[in-house]
């Protein structure tokens, strides 16, 4: 299923605490947020590339100035996801996962897979830490869409080499199997990156994406911010706004969650400077 903007309610389910990913989502470090705003700024000294910071809120993404105090907030790479008292860990290396727990390896991608990111989340909601992944493979139409006579309605969503991107998420179920929790369909608009937090602090992760074209001929940077939610069968866009960014970070302290990003300033003439409204159906 393709994460599609639609309308739909908040979903009221919980949120896995941080202590049972088993893994911190904030370090620790004072001086680590300040790295961050360094490393994030240094493109302004030699480029048209900014920092810029937006928060969530009710209307939806809203520019705002940086925090004075907070923390990174990072997707843990490593959790005790089958709960038998011992942490697994991620390997991304050439295009691939391995899921080990120890020196064993409990699971490895499939070779027809490009893994591309890979973080442990509880997107879905269950209480339950899974590994989300950002996959490249080849595109293949909707069961239903190969039986119309016409093209279907997700035949444009690869690339010229016929490769498409996909969210998809792996982890144990309650029967104790390691298995596809969720598996998207070939995305409409593919993802550079991803990461997690809960913006809003009502104790539920959002999913943040940065997004361009099918063969974009500048893939470095993404043309739209996104936010998602989990909507109990797949992902509804929450958020948005445009620009032409490089990169995505979420920074966390008691004055809330706040988006940082890099943008082309020169790209951005003529968007809102509030960011861009929540999203209607569509």
């Amino acid at each position: 299923m393709p994460l599609s903007p639609r309308p739909g309610p908040h979903s009221s389910a919980s949120l896995v605490s941080s202590s049972a990913l088993n893994g911190p989502q904030r370090v620790s470090s004072p001086i680590a947020r300040w790295l961050l705003i360094l490393g994030l700024s240094s493109l302004s000294l030699i480029s048209p590339v900014r920092l810029r910071s937006w928060v969530l809120t009710e209307t939806g993404l809203r520019r705002s100035p940086l925090m004075s105090a907070g923390k990174p907030v990072e997707m843990p790479v490593q959790a005790d996801l089958n709960q038998d008292g011992t942490s697994e860990s991620l390997d991304v290396a050439d295009g691939g996962l391995a899921l080990r727990s120890g020196a064993s390896i409990l699971w490895r991608s499939p070779a027809e897979w490009t893994v591309r990111q890979a973080g442990i989340t509880d997107l879905n909601l269950d209480g339950r830490p899974e590994v989300s992944l950002l996959v490249w493979r080849s595109f293949e139409a909707l069961p239903t869409d190969r039986l119309l006579p016409h093209a279907g309605r997700i035949d444009s969503f690869h690339d010229s080499r016929g490769q498409s991107c996909h969210l998809i998420l792996i982890g144990w179920d309650g029967q104790g199997r390691l298995r596809e929790l969720w598996a998207g369909s070939a995305l409409a608009d593919p993802i550079t990156s991803f990461t997690t937090a809960d913006l809003d602090q009502d104790g539920r992760q959002e999913l943040l994406t940065l997004e361009h074209d099918y063969d974009d001929p500048s893939p470095a940077f993404a043309r739209d911010l996104k936010v998602w939610e989990w909507n109990g069968f797949g992902f509804t866009a929450i958020a948005a706004t445009p620009g032409r960014l490089l990169r995505l970070s979420v920074v966390g302290g008691i004055e809330g969650v706040e988006i940082l990003g890099q943008v082309d300033i020169q790209a951005m003439a003529g968007v809102p400077a509030d960011g861009g409204p929540r999203i209607p159906g569509r």
